[in-house]
């Protein structure tokens, strides 16, 4: 009997388990888009475990968590940027991203937010066009010595009377 999957709140203890979410999917699914190089400029292999841990009290992420395992994480600030969109590199394929992304959106409502926004990377703008996002501006962002491209993706939520 396979276990059902759950979106709850990020524990302050589970920046481990974020992080190894992170870091597959930059260099298991990003990699396809980016460089060896600038997947470990993006996720390093070493986790600076006081500024992971401070990011994501200040985040407060949402996790799909199966079976006690954390598979996905995301984020929606107070502005309605996903700052973090996460789904492990193992876990593809497996609805877990529209599943946290439907949860963000309903998050946003419930803020009472006319948008959401976020910066996209290569590899998971086809995901956001699919769920009614458009591009709003192509980017070139700097991390760690390495640049990017990526975009400024938008998606208008629909409003209530």
């Amino acid at each position: 009997m396979a276990c059902e999957p759950r979106i709850r709140q990020a524990g302050a203890d589970e920046g481990p388990a974020l992080f190894a979410v992170f870091y597959s999917a930059v260099h298991q699914v990003c990699s396809r888009d980016y460089t060896p190089a600038q997947c470990a400029a993006w996720a390093p292999a070493t986790l600076d475990a006081p500024d992971w841990h401070a990011r994501i009290l200040a985040l407060q992420p949402l996790v799909i968590d199966v079976a006690g395992e954390v598979v996905a994480f995301a984020d929606l600030q107070a502005d309605g940027q996903i700052d973090c969109f996460y789904v492990h590199g193992q876990q593809q394929g497996r609805g877990y991203g529209g599943m946290l992304l439907q949860a963000l959106i309903a998050k946003a409502s419930v803020m009472k937010l006319a948008d959401v926004y976020s910066e996209v990377s290569l590899s998971a703008q086809p995901f956001f066009l699919r769920h009614g996002f458009v591009i709003e501006q192509a980017l070139r962002v700097q991390c760690r010595g390495q640049w990017f491209d990526n975009a400024r993706m938008r998606l208008t939520l629909g409003t209530s009377c």
